[in-house]
């Protein structure tokens, strides 16, 4: 997981990545095609592309800057509660001792 200079991502960086030019990625995000990021216009009426490494990952795979997506966890809630209330109600009628 490469860290990039000053955690910036760039549109040059993320072209390197998907064999695109830095223009090319800056022309994908202003259509809304490549949702990696936001386009945002400086007080000089530039563009500034701002480019998230979770939005990177979510739309090509790519990690950068540490960014790594949570593990998929699945819980059975019901299960859980009962378990919890059972434990609470051992404890309350001193069938299981606190700890």
């Amino acid at each position: 997981m490469p860290k990039v200079k000053s955690n910036r991502i760039t549109p040059e960086l993320v072209g390197s990545y998907l064999g695109l030019s830095a223009q090319s990625v800056r022309e994908l995000m202003d259509t809304g095609n490549l949702k990696i990021g936001f386009v945002s216009n400086t007080a000089q009426g530039q563009k500034q592309y701002i480019i998230l490494p979770k939005m990177l990952y979510e739309a090509t795979g790519i990690k950068l800057n540490g960014y790594e997506p949570l593990p998929n966890v699945n819980i059975d809630y019901e299960k859980l509660a009962k378990a919890i209330v059972c434990s609470f109600m051992g404890i309350i009628t001193g069938e299981r001792g606190e700890g």
